[in-house]
């Protein structure tokens, strides 16, 4: 499972747009959205809020489910 933050190894690769089956083919399991994500890129969290599970959540840090189970 992989967990990720926003920026996917060295490449930075950007993956806020992705969603549904194009996580799944990537085996991304979670999505933190923090203090830095929202400070960096334009984060649409309400389509992460309105689609996926918090697994965890503190004062800074949301971290959605995407993959079921």
């Amino acid at each position: 499972m992989t967990v990720l933050n926003g920026l996917l190894g060295a490449g930075y690769l950007m993956v806020f747009w992705l969603a549904g089956a194009a996580l799944a083919r990537r085996g991304i399991a979670y999505v933190l959205i923090g203090r830095y994500e929202r400070s960096e890129f334009a984060v649409n969290e309400a389509f992460y809020a309105a689609h996926y599970p918090v697994w965890y959540q503190n004062a800074e840090d949301t971290v959605y489910a995407v993959l079921p189970g």
